[in-house]
Protein backbone atom coordinates (compact mmCIF):
# COMPACT_ATOMS: atom_id res chain seq x y z
CA UNK A 1 0.00 0.00 0.00
CA UNK A 2 3.01 2.57 0.95
CA UNK A 3 5.02 1.71 -2.32
CA UNK A 4 1.87 1.97 -4.51
CA UNK A 5 1.25 5.65 -2.96
CA UNK A 6 4.97 6.27 -3.57
CA UNK A 7 4.82 5.15 -7.23
CA UNK A 8 1.98 7.20 -7.81
CA UNK A 9 2.93 10.52 -5.88
CA UNK A 10 3.13 13.81 -8.07
CA UNK A 11 4.44 17.02 -7.96
CA UNK A 12 3.34 19.13 -10.56
CA UNK A 13 2.20 16.64 -12.22
CA UNK A 14 5.41 14.96 -12.47
CA UNK A 15 6.19 11.38 -10.64
CA UNK A 16 8.14 12.12 -7.37
CA UNK A 17 9.79 8.72 -7.81
CA UNK A 18 10.88 6.49 -10.83
CA UNK A 19 10.33 3.32 -10.80
CA UNK A 20 14.16 1.97 -9.97
CA UNK A 21 13.73 3.36 -6.74
CA UNK A 22 10.37 1.74 -6.31
CA UNK A 23 11.90 -1.55 -7.22
CA UNK A 24 14.89 -1.14 -4.80
CA UNK A 25 12.22 -0.04 -1.46
CA UNK A 26 9.96 -2.90 -2.42
CA UNK A 27 13.51 -5.27 -2.49
CA UNK A 28 14.99 -3.24 0.40
CA UNK A 29 15.48 -5.85 3.67
CA UNK A 30 17.14 -4.20 6.29
CA UNK A 31 17.06 -7.22 8.80
CA UNK A 32 18.96 -9.18 5.85
CA UNK A 33 21.33 -6.06 4.80
CA UNK A 34 22.33 -4.48 8.10
CA UNK A 35 24.38 -5.70 11.21
CA UNK A 36 23.22 -3.62 14.13
CA UNK A 37 25.23 -3.65 17.45
CA UNK A 38 24.29 -1.38 20.89
CA UNK A 39 26.40 -1.56 23.26
CA UNK A 40 26.38 1.10 26.57
CA UNK A 41 30.58 1.99 26.89
CA UNK A 42 31.90 3.77 30.14
CA UNK A 43 28.33 5.56 30.14
CA UNK A 44 27.84 6.07 26.46
CA UNK A 45 25.58 4.93 24.08
CA UNK A 46 27.43 3.40 21.34
CA UNK A 47 25.71 2.24 18.27
CA UNK A 48 27.58 0.73 15.34
CA UNK A 49 25.40 0.22 11.86
CA UNK A 50 27.71 -2.04 9.24
CA UNK A 51 26.67 -2.78 5.52
CA UNK A 52 26.03 -1.09 2.54
CA UNK A 53 25.46 2.73 2.60
CA UNK A 54 22.07 2.50 0.54
CA UNK A 55 20.48 1.10 3.44
CA UNK A 56 22.34 2.18 6.64
CA UNK A 57 21.85 5.54 5.66
CA UNK A 58 17.77 4.18 5.74
CA UNK A 59 18.49 3.19 9.23
CA UNK A 60 20.17 5.90 10.21
CA UNK A 61 16.82 8.34 11.03
CA UNK A 62 14.96 5.93 13.05
CA UNK A 63 18.09 4.88 14.82
CA UNK A 64 18.67 8.34 15.76
CA UNK A 65 15.16 9.86 16.58
CA UNK A 66 14.55 6.69 19.01
CA UNK A 67 17.67 7.81 20.70
CA UNK A 68 16.37 10.84 21.34
CA UNK A 69 13.27 10.31 22.35
CA UNK A 70 14.45 7.74 25.50
CA UNK A 71 17.28 10.61 26.18
CA UNK A 72 14.74 13.24 26.67
CA UNK A 73 11.95 11.38 28.29
CA UNK A 74 14.95 10.48 30.74
CA UNK A 75 15.96 14.01 31.77
CA UNK A 76 13.01 15.69 31.70
CA UNK A 77 10.20 15.36 34.29
CA UNK A 78 6.92 14.45 33.24
CA UNK A 79 5.33 17.96 33.05
CA UNK A 80 8.33 19.39 30.94
CA UNK A 81 8.27 16.51 28.59
CA UNK A 82 4.43 17.13 28.13
CA UNK A 83 5.16 20.68 27.91
CA UNK A 84 7.80 20.27 25.11
CA UNK A 85 5.78 17.88 23.17
CA UNK A 86 2.84 20.34 22.94
CA UNK A 87 5.38 22.97 21.82
CA UNK A 88 6.86 20.55 19.25
CA UNK A 89 3.05 19.94 17.86
CA UNK A 90 2.49 23.56 17.75
CA UNK A 91 5.70 24.24 15.47
CA UNK A 92 5.09 21.59 13.40
CA UNK A 93 1.36 22.86 12.96
CA UNK A 94 3.03 26.28 11.61
CA UNK A 95 5.38 24.98 9.42
CA UNK A 96 2.58 22.75 7.95
CA UNK A 97 0.51 26.14 6.95
CA UNK A 98 3.09 27.73 5.63
CA UNK A 99 4.24 25.58 3.14
CA UNK A 100 0.29 25.02 2.58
Amino acid sequence: EELEYLKNLKINNSLVFKEDVIVFLKNLNLKDNLNVKVVEEEGQLNIRVKGEWKCSILAEVPFLAIVQEVYWRHHLTPLAYDAAEVEAASRLKDKIDYIK
